[in-house]
């Protein structure tokens, strides 16, 4: 029986199916000229500071594939899926998706674990059939800056232990030991992988400090910041 996460996947491969369909039938669009990787939004967050939140916000104003840890590691894990994913491109950009992969491959990740090659399959798969926002997982790291709009969104440990608190019934101990064991996995996970902070500023665009400012706000300022580089954005 399909999980969750797999209902999530299949709803969004047949809507990539539908928009494939209609771009073939459009005399008026030149495939030729969109790029074979879409530049996009990847978000990092700390635990209990509403980055989840203001990543789904961001996707649902822009219409587009919101893909959290729990998709992306499906996606990675299992070859059946992306496969699948990569049957909804033609040839050409199948191809060039590949060139994509392997330059990335070849750089500072040549010589990491079979699931960080399959992350990278994974977002290059989802990321051929237009912008989509990532949600955790370091994909910042390895996109790197030329290829779309990095955030990260932090609150101070008080601000996390009230939400948490307040959303998980959490006593103030438990939310305090939550968010140190969570912020020290996440800190590991980046530093493991990529062998750099998690709290580099240079690794992101934009920062937002969501102790004083509404998700809502915090929707606005990042959907400004991507209308204002979405265009100049190389996609490779």
């Amino acid at each position: 029986m399909p999980t969750g996460i797999h209902r999530i996947i299949d709803h969004q491969m047949r809507k990539w199916e539908f928009e494939a369909s209609a771009r073939r039938e459009s005399p008026r669009e030149s495939p030729a000229k969109a790029p074979v990787v879409h530049p996009c939004i990847t978000i990092a967050r700390q635990i209990g500071a509403g980055g989840g939140e203001i990543a789904r916000g961001v996707a649902s104003v822009l219409g587009r594939p919101l893909c959290d840890r729990e998709i992306l590691d499906t996606i990675a894990r299992e070859g059946r899926i992306r496969s699948q994913i990569l049957e909804l491109l033609d040839e050409r950009d199948r191809s060039a998706l590949q060139i994509w992969i392997e330059g990335i491959l070849r750089g500072r990740l040549a010589d990491k674990e079979d699931y960080l090659r399959a992350l990278v399959h994974a977002v290059g798969s989802v990321a051929a059939h237009g912008p989509a926002v990532f949600l955790g997982r370091g994909v910042n790291f390895f996109l790197g800056p030329a290829r779309g709009l990095h955030l990260r969104v932090v609150a101070p440990v008080e601000r996390r232990v009230e939400v948490l608190r307040d959303s998980r019934g959490l006593a103030e101990t438990e939310a305090r030991t939550l968010i140190e064991r969570t912020d020290a996995d996440r800190a590991a996970f980046v530093r493991r992988h990529f062998h750099r902070e998690i709290d580099d500023p240079l690794a992101y665009d934009l920062v937002l400090n969501t102790v004083s400012t509404s998700p809502a706000l915090c929707v606005d300022t990042a959907l400004a910041a991507w209308h204002g580089v979405e265009e100049g954005v190389p996609a490779h």
